[in-house]
């Protein structure tokens, strides 16, 4: 799909940008979380979410910018990568 008519695309925003938006706190936080505190825990946590991120980012490329065939994993990805923040915020919490 032409970029022009990309942008024009509401489903462009929804299943594109917002994603890599969310994507993108995520990744910022879990970078504030390993700076402020150095441990292990807080590397390991930060990997599986730039990990987790970078896939979902590239399967989403590939959908948008490629037309490959549509699906949800990217998506769930975002979430897992969200979620994962959330526990190493926890985590912080209680150290």
């Amino acid at each position: 799909m032409p970029t022009k008519n990309l942008f024009s695309s509401i489903e462009f925003y929804f299943w594109f940008l917002f994603p890599t938006l969310i994507a993108l706190l995520a990744s910022v936080k879990s970078l504030q979380f390993l700076w402020s505190n150095k441990s292990l825990t807080n590397a390991v946590f930060t990997i599986l979410i730039f990990g987790t991120i970078a896939f979902s980012m590239y399967i989403l490329y590939e959908i948008f910018f490629h037309d490959a065939w549509p699906t949800y994993l990217p998506h769930l990805g975002i979430m897992l990568a969200s979620l994962l923040c959330f526990l190493q915020y926890r985590y912080n919490l209680n150290n």
